[in-house]
């Protein structure tokens, strides 16, 4: 009889074990595929918020040059004169003239596309008659203009009246489109 009891103790323990067994493989063999599962989701999420990370660091990097510049951006704005201010700078244009005591003929060109197609090109020959002095104060005066002129040539010579010289200059003005 003691045989039969411990045998039957022993066959119980066998059966509990064989039910831990299953329970462990029907429980936690399908959470181990979960768990690697929710490991490569975890491990994919966190590459996608190091990427999100290194793209707000280029945002944050970027808006910060931005406000480097932007108080440039307004006097790079005045620089393309506006397509239909073209009255008002052939007036600056002769009130320079005026205010400097020079003779000035103005000869304006037809516009010229630029390679850039952001903004139109429109070259002006200036002819002066003028002392040098009056010269270079209108040259100084021109160039304070916010406008961007781009002078190409320049041909000084000498006047019938001696306290003058004459002045060829061609340029290029850049016009909004």
């Amino acid at each position: 009889m003691p045989l039969q009891t411990k045998n039957k103790n022993l066959i119980q323990i066998f059966f509990a074990m064989i039910v831990i067994v299953i329970v462990f493989i029907f429980l936690t063999v399908p959470n181990f595929k979960e768990i690697k599962s929710l490991s490569q989701k975890i491990f994919d999420y966190r590459v996608y918020l190091e990427k999100l990370y290194k793209e707000g660091q280029l945002l944050k990097n970027t808006i910060g040059e931005l406000k480097k510049i932007e108080p440039n951006l307004i006097k790079l704005s005045k620089v393309l004169i506006p397509q239909k201010d073209e009255l008002n700078f052939i007036t600056t244009l002769e009130d320079l003239a005026a205010n400097n005591k020079i003779e000035q003929d103005l000869k304006i060109n037809p516009f010229m596309e630029s390679s850039a197609k952001d903004y139109k090109i429109l070259p002006i020959e200036l002819y002066f008659q003028a002392t040098f002095p009056q010269f270079i104060k209108y040259l100084a005066d021109l160039n304070k203009l916010d406008y961007y002129i781009n002078i190409k040539q320049l041909l000084i010579n000498k006047s019938s009246d001696a306290s003058k010289i004459k002045i060829a200059l061609t340029a290029d003005t850049y016009w909004e489109k």
